[in-house]
């Protein structure tokens, strides 16, 4: 009788150890087996051979395959459960999603076309050159919008593949998965595969397994999740946009994907490419830290196209004279737009509506004296109240700027504004994209049509402002620049500023000439204005100094432990305890009292949380392990406080 030590690919085993099986045969580390895990038969990973328990074992059911997880795999394992300390089963199931069975082996053409790859610009060979002749294994491309990215892409793929090597791409939206995958399959043919959450169970089953089986080099394309991807002999990983949330997972384990692919990328001894026109404050500040190259690239990969920006005044009413929510100017460029038979893009910018003050006259808004973020308004108790430390206030009945009395907190959402659209444009083919959408109105599923001009107006949220390549759009409005500023988190300013210079960016890009409406309650705003130039660098200056002055990343570590509860009494006294609890370690950490969450109530719970810093991130892993479990989640390295 053979005993090991195994991985239970199951959500429900949220302890951090491995559970020992028995089993008849001999077992290689990396097979995958069904196990029993209470009354169901679960996939699993044998880890290592140990010797007989002291105590009784169950047997293993069946090994599936014989298939095994790459050693690659299990070199990851040992690192992503100490790096990020969650429970072993939703970590196994990164690794090995629940198959009912593996398809035998596949093989893929591995030929390359380039006939129809365009011809890099000096920007782009330059960059290429630097990236397959340096040392470094880790480069940030801080290129524009439209400068050409993707086509340093492909040519760092191809130069892989001719190594032998497969390559990882990874993309923050399903929706932007069409769209790389189509530029890639016209040079790598079938070795370019997809994975993402959208994936059918059967469909992600065939093609973890052609990945796996194939001895050939291939191309992966696909969201967060592809980095678990079984690839052999890595050689190149790709982070497009590298500067979106949706690449922090926000369930357990809530990993983010930037520093899983470089230590994968690491594992592998392959190169690492991150790219974005906006990167993050603190990605951008720890790549300058380690010294990692920055390849910095501004000029437009087509000839640039005349780009009219015009800053409209939301508090002037006679810019309003036909829509409440869409300007004159904006319905004007809309108009012209659908008479040249060109696209126009309505953007609302959906990252939460914060019920804070906010004056209507001249756009002050309340802060937080102490962290420098938006107060939130809790109408129950008519009080303004920082979401970080716990500060509290009453609002104002006058603006302490102007003395004005119309002070309001409003925002139409994208069926309003589709409605109205409908409305003033009965002829117009118009088509709404949010995350609210159904199934059907996915942007994935309207993406030829969209490239092809049978859309004539787009409304939507975030996603269209994500690196789409619209060759017909010649129009986009920002209905309400000024919500992400509203949000009570220390990221706000960064993350307003980021969907701006992306919105922006859509227009211009070699296709047609454009126009950018961009309608504010802060006309004056430096930041909004150097979001409108494209102007990075300043808002990094003014970043990255607030962030030190006020202790928030990257100068600091943090982890946010939550709680939801009946009351408001009860979840706060439950997060009391577990500050005396984290107090009683004696680490060198600061620990924050219980205050509501932003989203304060959600499902009739009553939602509570507690945020720690630490200057060394051990610190905050050491806590989390240390803590008993309960009825409670944590975030470890949030995007936000939200």
């Amino acid at each position: 009788m053979y005993y090991y030590e195994a991985l239970v690919s199951e959500y429900r085993y949220q302890q951090r150890s491995l559970l020992t099986y028995q089993s008849d045969t001999s077992l290689k580390s990396g097979s995958i087996v069904s196990v029993p895990y209470g009354k169901k038969t679960v996939p699993a990973i044998i880890i290592t051979k140990v010797q007989k328990p002291y105590f009784p074992t169950k047997a293993i059911v069946d090994q599936l395959s014989e298939i095994s997880v790459p050693n690659d795999f299990l070199q990851l394992f040992d690192w992503l459960k100490d790096y990020y300390p969650y429970g072993y089963g939703p970590i196994a199931k990164l690794f090995l999603p629940n198959y009912a069975n593996y398809a035998n082996n596949s093989s893929i053409s591995n030929n390359i076309s380039t006939t129809n790859n365009p011809k890099m610009t000096k920007d782009q060979t330059s960059a290429v050159s630097q990236i397959l002749s340096s040392d470094n294994s880790s480069f940030l491309i801080h290129g524009e919008t439209g400068t050409g990215k993707t086509r340093i892409y492909t040519e760092l793929a191809i130069e892989a593949v001719k190594r032998q090597k497969s390559v990882i791409i990874l993309v923050p939206e399903i929706s932007l998965v069409e769209q790389t995958y189509t530029t890639f399959a016209k040079i790598f043919h079938d070795s370019v595969l997809q994975m993402h959450s959208a994936l059918s169970k059967k469909e992600h089953r065939l093609a973890w397994t052609k990945i796996y089986n194939t001895h050939s080099p291939v191309v992966v394309i696909g969201t967060r999740s592809a980095i678990f991807a079984p690839t052999k002999n890595l050689g190149l990983v790709i982070v497009d946009e590298m500067h979106e949330a949706s690449y922090k997972q926000d369930s357990s384990p809530r990993y983010n994907a930037l520093r899983v692919a470089a230590k994968r990328a690491s594992i592998n001894k392959a190169k690492i490419v991150y790219g974005s026109a906006t990167p993050s404050i603190s990605d951008y500040y720890l790549a300058k830290k380690t010294h990692t190259p920055i390849i910095r690239i501004t000029n437009k990969a087509l000839p640039t196209q005349k780009v009219d920006n015009v800053i409209v005044d939301i508090k002037n009413k006679q810019n309003f004279t036909k829509n409440d929510f869409l300007s004159d100017i904006l319905l004007n460029k809309i108009t012209n737009s659908l008479t040249k038979k060109e696209q126009s893009l309505v953007f609302l910018n959906r990252r939460g509506t914060a019920k804070q003050t906010l004056c209507n006259q001249c756009g002050w808004q309340s802060l937080c004296p102490r962290c420098d973020i938006p107060l939130t308004l809790h109408s129950d108790q008519y009080k303004n109240r920082c979401h970080v430390c716990g500060y509290s206030s009453k609002p104002p009945l006058r603006c302490p700027d102007c003395d004005s009395v119309d002070i309001i907190s409003r925002s139409p959402g994208t069926k309003a504004i589709t409605e109205a659209l409908v409305r003033l444009y009965p002829e117009a083919r118009i088509q709404r994209f949010d995350t609210d959408n159904l199934a059907s109105e996915k942007i994935s599923l309207h993406y030829k049509a969209i490239q092809s001009g049978d859309i004539d107006i787009l409304v939507g949220t975030q996603m269209l402002g994500k690196g789409l390549d619209l060759p017909r759009l010649s129009v986009v409005g920002i209905v309400n620049a000024d919500t992400s500023l509203s949000m009570p988190d220390f990221s706000s300013t960064e993350k307003n500023y980021q969907m701006i210079h992306q919105a922006v960016g859509r227009v211009g890009r070699g296709h047609t000439n454009g126009s950018v409406v961009l309608q504010t309650l802060r006309p004056d705003s430096s930041i909004l204005s150097a979001a409108m130039q494209q102007n990075w660098h300043k808002l990094y200056a003014t970043e990255i100094t607030e962030r030190q002055r006020f202790n928030f990343p990257p100068f600091v570590f943090m982890m946010i432990i939550s709680a939801s509860r009946n009351t408001d009494t009860s979840a706060e006294a439950y997060l009391k305890k577990l500050v005396v609890t984290i107090t009683k370690m004696n680490h060198k950490a600061t620990v924050s009292d219980p205050t509501p969450s932003f989203y304060a109530k959600s499902n009739s719970q009553h939602n509570w949380h507690i945020i720690i810093r630490s200057s060394n991130r051990n610190t905050l892993t050491n806590i989390m392990t240390a803590l008993p479990a309960g009825n409670h989640t944590i975030d470890i390295d949030p995007l936000n406080l939200l």
